[in-house]
């Protein structure tokens, strides 16, 4: 079918790149053309606007960084809601606020447009492998739909409820991450304060009840001292933002999510924004000599 796909980043990207694989003819659109110039070398067709790629699609993806970005692709002057059809669908697998999912979702509605917040979890790799896990919130019909399309980018889908609950399991999801990021750090930071070797720490934690995909990921790349790739730090402080508005609104107390959002807020403050997450290692190690001196 004409699908159409918003947003060639590290996760749109490969999104896409499987979409064709699937033979969906796709159609696509980015502030920065040269992203999507690899998608149209393999058979995706550029146009000059979101509206454009909403006319040629019945079920546009978008996968952007902020709720601002969101609304700016959906509902701006040359926004998707100028060029769907009535019944359309929009897919949003960005990680933004629910409040912003559950207005853009509205204001679609009174167009005939349906929007599920869908956001997504397990990085690019689960993105290149089309293993992602696709936590959604809206229309459970819409969602019947585009199911298909969905299970081509996805390995598990689950309808959390009505709008701006997807993104809410995306807070919930994001809160785990960020904490135990930072809790690996804390950990590799003692380590290495001790004496102690980092590779055999996280080979012995590895083994037992701190077992983790996390610590597999993150501690490796802290002991390893690689924080030049992955998922960038100024998303997990963005995402982190998110999880503490959302405790704000639900009075829900996150002590630890507030704690582990204020290394990411120092980290983001410093030259280490375009750096992996796993920095805050290296934060730490200030902290700790500026506590020597």
């Amino acid at each position: 079918m004409n699908v159409g796909l918003i947003g060639a980043g590290a996760m749109g990207a490969p999104m896409a790149r499987r979409l064709l694989a699937a033979g969906h003819a796709l159609h696509v659109w980015a502030r920065r053309p040269e992203t999507v110039a690899p998608l149209v070398a393999a058979g995706a067709v550029a146009h000059p606007t979101a509206a454009a790629v909403g006319a040629a699609a019945a079920v546009v993806f978008t996968v952007v960084t902020a709720g601002r970005d969101v609304v700016a692709v959906t509902l701006g002057d040359t926004g998707l809601v100028h060029g769907l059809a009535r019944g359309s669908v929009v897919v949003d697998c960005s990680t933004i606020d629910p409040d912003t999912a559950r207005d853009v979702a509205d204001r679609l509605a009174a167009h005939g447009i349906a929007f599920l917040d869908a956001p997504v979890s397990g990085g690019s790799p689960g993105a290149e492998a089309g293993t992602l896990s696709m936590m959604v919130g809206g229309d459970a019909d819409a969602l019947a739909r585009v199911r298909p399309l969905l299970d081509v980018v996805a390995a598990t889908i689950v309808h959390i409820g009505p709008s701006g609950a997807g993104q809410t399991a995306k807070a919930c999801n994001q809160l785990v991450l960020t904490v135990a990021i930072a809790g690996i750090a804390e950990a590799m930071a003692l380590a290495e304060a001790s004496g102690v070797d980092l590779d055999a720490v996280v080979d012995v934690l590895s083994h037992g009840l701190s077992a983790s995909r996390m610590l597999d990921v993150f501690g490796r790349k802290m002991a390893a001292g690689r924080f030049d790739a992955g998922v960038d730090v100024r998303l997990h402080h963005k995402d982190a933002q998110i999880v503490i508005d959302c405790a704000a609104a639900a009075r829900a107390p996150v002590p630890a999510a507030a704690l582990a959002s204020q290394a990411y807020a120092a980290l983001d403050g410093r030259s280490g924004r375009r750096r992996d997450s796993a920095a805050v290692l290296e934060l730490l190690r200030d902290l700790r000599r500026a506590d020597a001196d």
